[in-house]
């Protein structure tokens, strides 16, 4: 999930771009929490191309292809004082699409995006551990790709500042993201499965990336 604060570098004054960015974010799984179980946030990554194209002044269109791996867990307790430690990785190949709005004076906008995304692969490692356990327990690796839904939808909202340099702007931008749509298979009935049957991803993060404006310079007087 491309969550994120992102440091971009892009012309000046707004006109249509092209780039590309990195996110390393902080994700979480929300939803349907054990009495006995809690959510652990873990760092996620996103790599996208940018893309915006200017349709009004200060208002671009933007599409922000790229792939995404979020990675969250939980801890869970059950019956006989066991504990399952479990961390979820997962890669989807997303496609966001949205707009971005600038003030009067290009230096602050706000970016708001809805992300399609496509599962390519998803693994859950998990150690279990009991309260007489003396040795350390190695992890147990699954492929769950088959127990998850192919396709995610994720809303995201980022505020973002703008400092130029030359013809050059380097940007920071604060963003949040939540999933839509829950990560499981509608109707997944877990058998031996350490996570709760419904959940979603949330999450914070930040980004650094390039930006290249297209065309030359605007002659309307940005500098």
């Amino acid at each position: 999930m491309g969550f994120g604060l992102t440091v971009i570098s892009s012309s000046a004054s707004a006109q249509s771009y092209v780039g590309i960015s990195v996110t390393r974010s902080s994700v979480t799984l929300n939803g349907d929490v054990p009495p006995n179980g809690v959510f652990i946030s873990r760092p996620s990554s996103a790599f996208r191309v940018r893309g915006g194209l200017e349709v009004a002044d200060g208002v671009h269109l933007v599409a922000y292809p790229g792939v995404a791996r979020r990675n969250s867990g939980g801890e869970f307790r059950a019956a006989g004082g066991a504990t399952a430690f479990s961390d979820l990785a997962i890669t989807y190949v997303t496609l966001p699409l949205g707009l971005r709005v600038e003030s009067s004076n290009d230096r602050i906008y706000v970016t708001s995006l809805v992300d399609f995304g496509y599962l390519v692969d998803a693994s859950l490692s998990t150690v279990n551990v009991s309260p007489f356990s003396e040795e350390p327990v190695p992890p147990v690796e699954e492929d769950v790709l088959g127990n998850l839904n192919p396709w995610d939808v994720t809303m995201e909202l980022a505020v973002g500042v703008r400092v130029p340099v030359g013809r050059q702007t380097i940007s920071i931008e604060v963003g949040w993201g939540q999933s839509l749509v829950n990560v499981t298979k509608r109707g997944f009935l877990p058998v031996d499965w350490s996570l709760p049957q419904r959940f979603k991803f949330s999450g914070f993060g930040l980004s650094a990336g390039v930006e290249f404006p297209l065309g030359g310079p605007r002659e309307d007087g940005d500098a």
